[in-house]
């Protein structure tokens, strides 16, 4: 492999492992006309326990109910960029004739974003629109907390806006 190549291969390989996005938006024009948006999540949290540490025969469980404190920074990190920097009408409080941008976070098993989905609908009800965010690679271009939510509040404000 001469050294062109390898650059090439090593540069591709780098922009595998990066945060990725992608929109499917099936009524641009619709999303557009909302002018009020609800920040929330697609799913309410069930009951989740976890096996810590096991020693000498006795092992330690977690018992989580409700969300974990992560996603709950995520969500109030994006309801407040939207409006705050973005000047996009946008609440965590569910409001009469809002549209709604429901999350779905997922974590890599020893912390951080794994990937973030994101519902758009409107105040109908009708879904008019998916983002689905992806971080980068745990050990190359991986984005912590902060990083992650700028970059899905740009994913969404993008496809509020633009549609693109």
């Amino acid at each position: 492999m001469n050294r062109r190549t390898l650059l090439l291969f090593c540069f591709t390989a780098a922009l595998a492992a990066c945060a990725s996005t992608k929109r499917t938006l099936y009524d641009t024009s619709a999303i557009q006309s909302v002018k009020m948006w609800t920040v929330d999540f697609l799913y309410e949290p069930g009951r989740t326990e976890q096996t810590l540490s096991r020693e000498k025969g006795a092992e330690t469980r977690v018992i989580t109910e409700g969300r974990p404190r992560r996603d709950l920074k995520l969500r109030d990190d994006i309801a407040f960029a939207l409006k705050d920097q973005h000047k996009i009408d946008a609440s965590r409080t569910k409001r009469q004739g809002a549209g709604e941008i429901r999350l779905l976070p997922v974590d890599f098993r020893f912390g951080g974003f794994a990937s973030l989905d994101v519902e758009i609908s409107l105040p109908s009800g009708e879904v008019v629109g998916r983002v689905q965010i992806k971080n980068g690679d745990r050990n190359a271009t991986f984005k912590d907390d902060d990083d992650f939510a700028e970059y899905a509040v740009n994913a969404i404000v993008g496809a509020l806006r633009t549609g693109k």
